[in-house]
């Protein structure tokens, strides 16, 4: 939709309707991947292990949030 902003000197009319990204995401993501395998590029994102450390976490934030009280991940291998 649009909506319009009025002041004492002027007004406006803008255009607040959400758009796209103009490049599939998908496709910008496997781009990114093939060119890393080619050689073409660097990998520059996350390791596995630090993805690994984010998923334990979440899964302590949701640990956490189930039992109601704070928990540790000291140690925890199992999640």
């Amino acid at each position: 939709g649009s909506f319009e902003v009025h002041g004492t000197r002027s007004g406006a009319l803008s255009d607040d309707t959400r758009r796209p990204p103009s490049r599939d995401v998908y496709d910008a993501e496997w781009a990114y991947v093939f060119d890393v395998l080619r050689g073409d590029r660097d990998h520059t994102r996350n390791t596995v292990e630090e993805g690994v450390i984010v998923q334990r976490l979440i899964d302590g934030i949701y640990r956490s949030a189930d039992a109601g009280r704070e928990v540790s991940l000291r140690g925890d291998r199992t999640g």
